[in-house]
């Protein structure tokens, strides 16, 4: 990979770090970028960072939060850098009522002035009116919007806002012949995590029951109380999927996105019904490994009674 920094000064590229992480999550809209370089000359102020693959593709692009510099037994500079996202999450969006919101008035009014260049999704304008509250981020007003009129969770992708919630196409497969190689595997059910039942209160006063069959099968008692907003299957859902981790580590760097289908074909983990929520790039002295989580996606079996 090859590193660029910016600052007052301009553009610069800086020399093979001696030590690199890059972690990406579906919980996070900012990827978060930890390196050291070896340094020498003159302390020059970076405030941007940039790095491209060999082949001239944009691994990452986003702002510098910390420029420390370590002398000791040897001179180095450690940036710890977010990607684009970040600068929608510092900043504060107006407090207003927008009417018939749209994708494209979003990203004019949050993502372009903050160097985004293109978006992903729905363009039509939509009835109705989405309301932007005192101390929203203007990623959180954004993300209202989506979820709201779309029915999708954005994803910023370097300079590109993806609100497209289209699926990315072939799962990744780990493990197995033909699959990616793994050098560990483990696998991690959080029981904690589960819900077992939610009551829902109807108009007339009387309640509804709505059960997860996979708790119930488990034995597992954990209830909530469902508001008249709220809804029962994606919060099934929710628990479900974060209940199971399967975390895998490779050997060098693999190009996984997260949101990405995933397959794992481990014993006794033969499964395909999960996404990569997660990824864990590191690199240094002793070489290069990427770690994954893999969450299940699916339903529980919920069921009314």
């Amino acid at each position: 990979m090859i590193f660029f920094g910016n600052g007052p000064g301009g553009n610069r590229r800086l020399p093979p770090p001696v030590q690199v992480r890059l972690n990406r999550s579906l919980s996070a809209p900012a990827d978060a970028l930890s390196a050291v370089f070896p340094f020498s000359g003159a302390a020059e102020n970076l405030t941007g960072l940039r790095v491209l693959d060999d082949d001239g593709t944009v691994v990452f692009d986003g702002i510098v939060d910390e420029q420390i510099f370590l002398l000791d037994n040897s001179a180095r500079m450690k940036l710890e850098a977010r990607s684009r996202a970040a600068l929608l999450l510092d900043n504060e969006a107006a407090a207003e009522t927008i009417c018939a919101p749209s994708l494209p008035l979003i990203f004019s009014r949050y993502f372009a002035p903050r160097g985004f260049t293109r978006f992903l999704g729905d363009s039509r304008s939509f009835s109705g009116e989405l309301t932007v509250t005192k101390g929203m981020s203007e990623w959180q007003a954004a993300e209202l919007f989506c979820k709201k009129f779309l029915g999708v969770a954005p994803r910023a992708e370097n300079d590109v806002l993806d609100a497209s919630g289209e699926d990315t196409g072939e799962a990744l497969c780990f493990g197995g012949e033909n699959g990616i190689p793994c050098s560990a595997l483990s696998a991690g059910y959080f029981y904690c995590r589960m819900l077992s039942e939610l009551v829902a209160a109807g108009t007339d006063g009387n309640g509804s029951v709505l059960r997860c069959a996979e708790a119930d099968a488990l034995g597992i008692q954990r209830r909530r109380f469902l508001s008249g907003s709220g809804n029962g299957d994606a919060l099934f859902r929710s628990a479900w999927e974060k209940s199971l981790e399967i975390t895998v580590t490779c050997p060098g760097r693999v190009s996984a996105r997260p949101g990405e289908r995933a397959a794992v074909n481990a014993a006794p983990w033969d499964e395909t019904g999960f996404c990569i929520w997660e990824t864990d790039y590191a690199a240094g002295p002793e070489g290069e490994t990427t770690k994954m989580i893999l969450r299940r996606t699916g339903t529980c079996g919920l069921h009314s009674g």
